[in-house]
């Protein structure tokens, strides 16, 4: 008897916390668009699916501005030409707790890797902590809400 008890308390605390999760994801304080810590750019932070994900959306300092914003440092180069413009470069972000995310990937096409991520919604700043196998060995960045979002990119229309 007491065995499908267990089963039956396990099956209901798994099923309200992944609503909790999915509410927490869905009903997001961290949606919005996000000025990165180094002021070059914006990346617009949604939800997706049960967790939350991120875009490209401004992008204000480029090297050469008569040159499309190209994704030119990524490790694979199949993956060079692509446009920086509303590339996804946040997702598999799960809500732990109020406020919180883990679990997440981010990619930084300054220089081409892909690394871990947690969030943490800090008022109107995001925690942005950064890592590479295991969470001890990262750095933590803090982006700011933009009060006024900047124009939103646009990717260059493929040559026809």
């Amino acid at each position: 008897m007491r065995g499908p008890r267990l089963a039956i308390s396990i099956l209901a605390l798994s099923i309200a916390w992944s609503a909790d999760a999915r509410t927490a994801a869905s009903d997001s304080g961290a949606a919005g668009i996000w000025m990165t810590d180094d002021g070059d750019g914006a990346v617009e932070v949604r939800p997706c699916g049960n967790g939350l994900c991120g875009y490209i959306h401004a992008i204000l300092r480029l090297p050469n501005p008569s040159l499309p914003a190209l994704d030119d440092r990524n490790r694979n180069a199949e993956l060079r030409s692509r446009p920086l413009c509303g590339m996804q470069v946040i997702g598999g972000l799960r809500a732990v707790s109020q406020g919180k995310w883990s679990g997440g990937w981010i990619y930084d096409p300054k220089v081409g890797k892909t690394y871990g991520l947690d969030l943490t919604l800090e008022d109107q700043h995001l925690s942005v902590y950064g890592y590479l196998r295991g969470t001890f060995l990262g750095r933590t960045v803090s982006w700011s809400r933009a009060a006024t979002p900047p124009g939103k990119c646009v990717a260059p229309q493929p040559k026809r």
